[in-house]
């Protein structure tokens, strides 16, 4: 009888067990999705600033073939700012990329940290099952010898 007692607790910590790892698998999968999503994010704003840099440069060229003799000044003030506008641009995929980096790093190490921290659990858990079954079995040879000695006596008398 008490073996069922402890083989039912077994099976409800390992329920629970296999319940935080599933947990935990889920959440590795979601930030892995969510990861993938910033990634994309990031890869799809590029390419939409990329096309409209480019636009922007493909119109000012234009711009200095139709009126080059007349807007030389207008021109070399355009020049300049598309210029500022892809170095601002560069620094910001530059930030976009360092940031994304960092966090994947941290998200990293925030999934590794947990799962160290469930590994240790489950050890933990492990080691007093074990212990809590080394007791119980003490217990029951402990009952059993006592009830052989008792058997005894009551055979002798």
């Amino acid at each position: 009888m008490i073996q069922l007692n402890i083989s039912e607790e077994s099976k409800k910590r390992y329920h629970a067990i296999m319940a935080e790892e599933t947990r935990a698998i889920n959440s590795e999968n979601n930030l892995d999705n969510m990861i993938k999503t910033a990634q994309d994010t990031l890869n799809q704003s590029i390419e939409d600033e990329s096309k409209i840099r480019n636009d922007l440069l493909n119109q000012l060229e234009n711009i200095v073939k139709e009126d080059s003799t007349n807007h030389s000044k207008s021109i070399m003030s355009e020049e300049l700012r598309a210029i500022n506008a892809e170095s601002t641009l560069d620094n910001m995929i530059k930030i976009i990329q360092n940031t994304l980096n960092e966090s994947i790093e941290d998200e990293a190490t925030i999934r590794t940290d947990s799962f160290n921290q469930l590994e240790n659990k489950i050890n933990e858990e492990s080691t007093n099952h074990s212990k809590t079954i080394l007791s119980e079995e003490l217990r029951a040879i402990t009952a059993e010898t006592t009830l052989n000695s008792k058997i005894n006596n009551v055979e002798t008398t």
